[in-house]
């Protein structure tokens, strides 16, 4: 499957779920090694966003890949001037009323206005994304390369309206399907996004293309962009204590979306079942957990492949997607990945995906 062809699936720009009027787990046990539960940590993300318009916004006011653009920052009638530094927003007031804060951060962010204008053939037409609320509560799935705890993420819940619109909308519409509130890792809460700046993303090919910390990048629960920043593969992670370069951030890119080919094309559905670890020692699976290859990766899709995600753990969303089969798929868009060789003859990646067994039926 073409990734920016599967609406709702990979490509599906942010997670705007409100129509725009000109438009008429897991890891393994990461966090800690044997306390991260499948429905927490253990599937993989067809979705690289949630089904909206744009996965990433300027703080200098450029116009995004959709032709959005960030106008102004305000609350309560006092303007800001906005910053995405470490992976959280923060706001410095530019000009405002007597006796507002004049720097907004954390739980002070709540009521935070960003403007947004988008200029179309039929006119320019102007968003509100709100914060409503910001927690403090999510756990990294990896562990730093330091062995030292990791900090938490900030999330933000957030509202997108249209300022002649009388309907709004969250702008993340999942994140509760998969949470395991039994887990002592804290999932990200329903209908929140994680921020993160710098990995510049072309969402075509599913590629990490460069890095600027002008740009920063909305991820909504369950989704790739946020499985990144979950498991320290971004630009805004490093300073938390992990450390990886940009190829292997496109390289974990490549391994949630199933994007064997290398090419942008997913071949996968969003819950689908899955575990990974890496060189690094970051991302470990418990002695525990039983499984089975399935794929060798490097920033160009898989270096090697065996049984893909989707045949080891059928569901109907995935038969429904790959209705002539998932080989057939990848034949057409790609020569097929060389099985991956138990002699251990290949090369160490940076990552491994593993399908956990025993394999299931649908």
């Amino acid at each position: 499957m073409k990734a920016f062809q599967l609406l709702g699936l990979v490509l599906t720009l942010t997670s705007c779920a409100v129509p725009t009027e000109d438009e008429g787990t897991e890891s393994v046990e990461q966090a800690a090694t044997s306390k991260c539960p499948p429905r927490v940590c253990g599937l993989n993300a067809g979705e690289l966003t949630n089904g909206g318009f744009f996965h990433s916004l300027n703080l200098d006011g450029l116009v995004n890949d959709e032709g959005y653009s960030l106008v102004s920052t305000s609350k309560n009638g006092s303007y800001y001037k906005l910053a995405v530094t470490n992976g959280k927003i923060s706001a410095s007031m530019t000009m405002g009323i007597v006796g507002a804060p004049t720097y907004l951060s954390g739980s002070n962010l709540a009521g935070t206005k960003l403007r947004l204008k988008k200029v179309t053939a039929n006119g320019t037409f102007y968003y509100n994304i709100t914060i409503s609320s910001v927690a403090n509560t999510t756990d990294y799935w990896a562990k730093r390369t330091n062995g030292l705890p990791t900090p938490k993420i900030e999330t933000y819940k957030l509202w997108f309206q249209g300022e002649s619109s009388q309907i709004g909308a969250f702008l993340c519409q999942n994140g509760a399907e998969f949470v395991d509130p039994s887990s002592p890792v804290r999932a990200m809460p329903e209908h929140h996004a994680l921020v993160f700046e710098g990995d510049l993303i072309d969402v075509a090919t599913l590629s990490v293309t460069g890095s600027n910390p002008r740009w920063f990048n909305i991820g909504c629960a369950e989704t790739a962009l946020a499985k990144m920043q979950l498991n320290g593969h971004t630009y805004a992670a490093q300073p938390a204590g992990f450390s990886n370069t940009q190829s292997e951030r496109q390289t974990f890119l490549k391994m949630i979306t199933a994007d064997y080919c290398g090419i942008g094309n997913s071949f996968t559905v969003s819950g689908q079942k899955l575990r990974w670890s890496d060189d690094d020692g970051t991302m470990t699976i418990a002695w525990y957990i039983t499984k089975e290859l399935e794929a060798h990766w490097g920033p160009n899709g898989a270096t090697c492949l065996n049984t893909p995600r989707v045949i080891a753990h059928p569901t109907d969303a995935s038969e429904a997607a790959f209705e002539n089969g998932v080989w057939m798929e990848i034949d057409h868009w790609c020569q097929r990945p060389p099985p991956c060789s138990s002699s251990g003859i290949q090369a160490i990646p940076h990552l491994k995906s593993w399908n956990p067994t025993p394999f299931t039926t649908n």
